[in-house]
């Protein structure tokens, strides 16, 4: 399964300012610490890593999903918060990055 998702993202090297960003494919999930201050992202928490237009990003709150099968047929899509957890990356075959490489 792929999921997909909207919101506010952060470019994983932090090399720019917010953006907004629609149905972007997940592709891996990072864990910023307990604290906004542990990194310099500024967030905290577990967070999705996406990949809009072939660059790798950090998103803050998905907005919006969407959810397919590896054939791309729809199995859901809405507004309703998505919270990544570790048991999606088994689930939707996503990475784990991590914190200290960035």
């Amino acid at each position: 399964m792929k999921i997909f998702a909207t919101g506010d993202v952060i470019h994983l090297d932090k090399t720019s300012n917010i953006t907004r960003v629609t149905l972007a494919r997940v592709v891996g999930l990072i864990n910023l610490g307990s604290n906004n201050g542990d990194n310099s992202f500024g967030w905290c928490g577990l967070k999705a890593v996406i990949n809009f237009e072939d660059l790798i990003y950090v998103l803050d709150f998905p907005e919006a999903v969407k959810i397919t099968t590896n054939d791309n047929l729809l199995v859901a899509e809405g507004t309703t918060a998505w919270n990544p957890s570790t048991y999606d990356l088994e689930k939707f075959d996503l990475l784990l990055f991590d914190k200290d490489d960035y």
